[in-house]
């Protein structure tokens, strides 16, 4: 009999459903277990989705939670609400469920949206065993030197020990290679259940840039830096824009907002000096959730792609390996984990977010000469970081569950 993995994720956002999942799934199946798929409506209705079953080598059975709460801010408190109201709604979910109807194993592509209620009130899958992706632990920042220290970090260090020593829990996979480094260090006893996966980005299509730009509309002597994915503040697309603005014709940089914006982006790029910055093209937006053949076309039709993250993000950033899929240097902020690995994998240039005069001398300098990705170590990571391989790592963990 065919073993069951019930795949568990809420949120279309981010690369949720369109990376994770659209490839871990069909891994799954392909290796012969049955799958199902454990979300909301609101993710079940997505354009996400689409993605997801077109990917599936079969139809597979998607069963459904009520819409999950978002969190009213992002303070702690109201993020550990957010959690807890999660944890309460899948522990309901598995209540229902007849024990003989369970799957054999769980796992959750991304965790980071119930995993502190989980370190904190246990399992809400009962006896089944379950492994999860944890996308971005904070609390190794401090220590491994990239990021400031919080007066979380010795609690969230209690917590994630308490994770880890859940007797139904088979594996902790990690993107974040710095955290994977720390943890085997600070977590000894059961270092053995945090596993490496590497991160990982794919972006498929076969027309020339000059086609890309043709449909685009993008000029071809333009230098294009596009800003890809949901278009929130957190993304540093105020900062890049207003030196943009102040800039004028001194640069021939064209910023390609592609994605969802967030109401605050929408609303912001409605006033002055945002609309003149549209009007005169040298801000082209493509507002609205890409398919696969339009993500192609915006990261083919660029030169550059932008990770000017702000507001103390420090995680990974799935955008990152799609830019590099195609080979297209980054420019990313130089705090965090993303200026970390643009840094030491030589993936393009960084820069200081809260610096504007920095940030418009590095505009310029991406004005006046073509960039290109030739260093060795970038291309080592490129062939590290693949689907295959993070397909592969998941798979490997879960046949060592059903032993």
């Amino acid at each position: 009999m065919r073993k069951h993995v019930e795949l568990i994720e809420p949120s279309p956002s981010g690369h949720h459903l369109a990376l994770y999942v659209r490839y871990v799934l069909p891994g799954l199946m392909e290796a012969g277990y049955d799958v199902s798929l454990l979300t909301t409506m609101e993710a079940a209705s997505h354009p996400a989705m689409d993605l997801v079953k077109a990917a599936a080598p079969r139809p597979f059975p998607i069963r459904l939670l009520p819409s999950l709460r978002r969190p009213a801010s992002t303070s702690t408190c109201s993020l550990l609400v957010s959690q807890l109201t999660s944890w309460w709604s899948i522990y309901r979910h598995y209540l229902k469920i007849a024990a003989d109807h369970r799957p054999d194993i769980i796992y959750l592509p991304t965790a980071d949206w119930v995993v502190k209620a989980i370190e904190i009130l246990g399992s809400p899958f009962g006896e089944t065993p379950f492994a999860l992706l944890y996308m971005s632990p904070k609390h190794h920042r401090h220590a491994v030197g990239i990021g400031s220290k919080s007066r979380n970090d010795r609690l969230y260090d209690f917590l994630f020990r308490r994770l880890l020593r859940l007797p139904r829990l088979q594996s902790v996979l990690v993107i974040d290679e710095l955290f994977y480094e720390f943890a085997q260090k600070q977590y000894r006893n059961n270092a053995c259940k945090i596993t490496f996966v590497p991160d990982f980005g794919k972006v498929n299509g076969a027309l020339s840039k000059q086609e890309c730009r043709r449909k685009l509309g993008i000029p071809v002597g333009a230098k294009v830096l596009l800003v890809y994915g949901s278009l929130s503040t957190r993304k540093g697309i105020l900062p890049l824009l207003e030196a943009i603005a102040e800039l004028g014709n001194a640069n021939r940089v064209v910023v390609l907002l592609a994605g969802v914006p967030s109401y605050e982006i929408g609303r912001t790029l409605e006033s002055e000096p945002y609309l003149s910055l549209i009007k005169n093209q040298k801000v082209l937006t493509r507002f609205y959730f890409h398919d696969t053949a339009q993500e192609y076309e915006v990261f083919r039709a660029s030169d550059m792609v932008w990770l000017g993250y702000t507001e103390g993000f420090s995680g990974s950033s799935g955008v990152l390996h799609q830019a590099i899929s195609l080979c297209l240097p980054l420019v990313a902020m130089e705090s965090g984990f993303v200026g970390y690995l643009v840094s030491k994998h030589e993936l393009g240039l960084t820069f200081k977010p809260e610096n504007k005069v920095h940030l418009q001398n590095l505009i310029l300098k991406i004005s006046s000469r073509s960039w290109s990705w030739e260093a060795d170590s970038a291309k080592a990571f490129r062939s590290a970081h693949t689907a295959q391989m993070h397909v592969a790592k998941v798979l490997n963990i879960l046949r060592q569950t059903q032993g």
